[in-house]
C-alpha cells in the first residue's frame, strides 16, 4: 500500500513538473503567425467570410432561374344554386318554337322523372401539376446570373481587402513590440557597460583616485538606466497586451495565475525576419501596374459592370416575355370526372408605362455614369496611395542608412573614448556622454530598421512581390 502511495505521489510530482515547464515555456510568435491568428479572430474578416458564403448561395439561387418551375394547385367549390341552368328557351331563344317546346318539356318532363332544365356546376374540384419553362424573360435571367457571379467575386475581393487592412493594423502593433524588444537589448548592453564603469569608479573613489562628483555622476547615470529599463519593460508589456488582444490570443498578466490556456504575458516572445535588407530598387514595380493589380481596382470595375447589368434587368421588364408549359391533373365538375393534360404557351408584351420606363432608364444611366466617374477618381487615388507607399519606403531606407552611419560613428567615438579613459586622459563623465550618444544612435537605428521592414512588407503586399 505504501508503495502505491509513493508511485502516485511521484506521478503527481512529474505531472506538476511537466505543467510548470509547459507554463514557463517561451511562446515564440512570428509576424505571419500573427496575421493568421488575426484572420481567425477579426470581426471584420469573419463578417467578410459570411458575406462570401451568402454570395455563394445567391449564385446557386440564381442558377435555378434556368430550370422549369413546377407547382401543384388544387381547387374545390360548392354553390347554393347551380352555376349552369339551361332550358330549351335559353337555347332556341324567346320565340314561338322555343316557347312551344319549353311548354312541352315543362309538361312531360316531370311525368318522366326528368328536370325541365339542365343544371350543372353546383360543386366540383380539381387538382393539377403545372410546369412552366421560361424561354425569354427580357434577358433578366442571364443578367441576374451575371450579377450573382459578380457578387461572389466582389465579396471575395472585399474579404481580401479586409484581410489586408487587418494585416496593416497587426503589423503596426507587431513592429512596435519588436522595436521595444530591440531597445531592451540595447538598454541591457548599455546597463552592463555602465555597471562595469560604476564598479571601476567606485573602487577608484574608495582609493581616492577620483572625486566624489565624478562618482556621483556615474551613479546617477546608472540609476537613470535602471529607471529607463522599468519604463521600457512596462511599455513592452502594454504593447504585447495590445498585440495579443488584436490577434485573439488569451494571456495572463499575473505569473501565478497562468494556465496552459492563458500563458503568462512574459513568456510571449515575438521574432521578426532576419533576412538581409536590400535597397528599395530591388522591389520596384511600376506604380500603374501595382494600382491596377489591387483588389480595390477590380472592385471599382465590378461596381460599373453591376450598374450596367442592373439597367439591363430593368429594361428587361419592358421587353416581351415568352414561356411554355404543361398541366396535368384530375377534375370533377359534375360533367364527369377525368384525368386530362394541357400544353400551352404564353406571350406577354408590356404596353403601358413607357414614359415611366424611359425616366427609369435615364435614372439608371445616371447611376452608371456616376459609377464610371467614381472609378476614374478612385483609380487616381489608388495610384497616389501606391506612390506614397513607395516614397515612404525610400524615405525609410535613407533614414536607416543615415542611422547606420551615425551608429558607426558613435561606436568608433565610444571605443576611442574608452581607450582614452583607460589611459587616464578623459574622465568618466566624458565616457558616459559617449556611451549615451551610442545608445541613442542604436535606438534610432532600431526604429528606422523596424520602420523599413514594416513599410517593405506593406509594399510587397501591394505589389505582390
Amino acid at each position: 500500500m505504501r508503495r502505491y502511495f509513493i508511485i502516485a505521489a511521484l506521478s503527481m510530482l512529474c505531472a506538476s513538473c511537466c505543467l510548470a515547464q509547459e507554463l514557463s515555456g517561451q511562446q515564440n510568435i512570428t509576424l505571419d503567425r500573427c496575421r493568421e491568428l488575426a484572420s481567425e479572430s477579426s470581426h471584420a474578416v469573419r463578417g467578410a467570410e459570411f458575406d462570401v458564403r451568402a454570395a455563394e448561395y445567391q449564385k446557386r439561387e440564381a442558377r435555378w432561374e434556368y430550370f422549369p418551375r413546377v407547382s401543384f394547385s388544387a381547387l374545390g367549390f360548392y354553390s347554393m344554386h347551380p352555376m349552369l341552368d339551361i332550358g330549351v328557351r335559353d337555347i332556341l331563344g324567346d320565340n314561338e318554337l322555343g316557347n312551344f317546346l319549353q311548354e312541352m318539356v315543362d309538361r312531360f318532363a316531370p311525368v318522366m322523372g326528368l328536370s325541365p332544365t339542365y343544371t350543372a356546376l353546383k360543386s366540383g374540384y380539381t387538382a393539377r401539376f403545372n410546369v412552366v419553362q421560361p424561354i425569354y424573360a427580357g434577358g433578366r435571367i442571364v443578367s441576374g446570373n451575371k450579377l450573382a457571379d459578380m457578387g461572389l467575386e466582389a465579396a471575395t475581393l472585399q474579404k481580401s481587402v479586409s484581410d489586408r487592412k487587418e494585416y496593416g493594423s497587426v503589423d503596426e502593433l507587431f513592429w512596435q513590440v519588436i522595436t521595444l524588444q530591440e531597445k531592451a537589448v540595447t538598454l541591457e548592453s548599455a546597463t552592463t557597460l555602465v555597471d562595469a564603469l560604476y564598479n571601476e569608479v567606485d573602487a577608484a573613489f574608495r582609493s581616492g583616485l577620483v572625486t566624489e562628483d565624478e562618482f556621483l555622476q556615474v551613479k546617477l547615470k546608472r540609476n537613470e538606466l535602471r529607471a529607463s529599463a522599468v519604463k521600457l519593460d512596462n511599455g513592452l508589456k502594454l504593447s504585447k497586451m495590445n498585440l495579443l488582444n488584436a490577434i485573439g490570443v488569451p494571456y495572463s498578466v499575473i505569473e501565478g495565475a497562468a494556465t496552459v490556456q492563458k500563458p503568462y504575458l512574459g513568456t510571449f516572445d515575438f521574432s521578426s525576419d532576419s533576412d538581409e535588407l536590400l535597397p528599395p530598387e530591388t522591389y520596384f514595380v511600376d506604380e500603374e501596374t501595382v494600382a491596377s493589380s489591387l483588389d480595390e481596382s477590380r472592385l471599382l470595375e465590378l461596381s460599373v459592370e453591376s450598374k450596367v447589368l442592373e439597367k439591363r434587368m430593368e429594361l428587361g421588364e419592358t421587353l416581351p416575355q415568352i414561356a411554355v408549359g404543361a398541366s396535368y391533373g384530375y377534375s370533377d365538375f359534375s360533367l364527369g370526372a377525368s384525368f386530362n393534360g394541357t400544353a400551352f404557351a404564353t406571350l406577354q408584351i408590356p404596353i403601358s408605362d413607357w414614359g415611366k420606363t424611359s425616366m427609369k432608364m435615364k435614372r439608371l444611366q445616371a447611376g452608371v455614369d456616376k459609377a464610371r466617374y467614381e472609378k476614374e477618381y478612385m483609380s487616381e487615388q489608388l495610384v497616389l496611395l501606391v506612390r506614397k507607399t513607395w516614397v515612404d519606403l525610400c524615405s525609410c531606407w535613407d533614414e536607416m542608412s543615415v542611422c547606420k552611419d551615425s551608429r558607426d560613428a558613435a561606436s568608433g567615438a565610444y571605443f576611442r573614448m574608452k581607450k582614452s579613459y583607460e589611459a587616464g586622459s578623459v574622465t568618466a563623465s566624458e565616457l558616459l556622454k559617449s556611451a549615451t550618444a551610442l545608445r541613442q544612435c542604436e535606438d534610432s537605428l532600431v526604429e528606422a530598421e523596424c520602420a523599413y521592414r514594416k513599410t517593405l512588407r506593406s509594399w510587397r503586399d501591394m505589389a505582390g512581390k
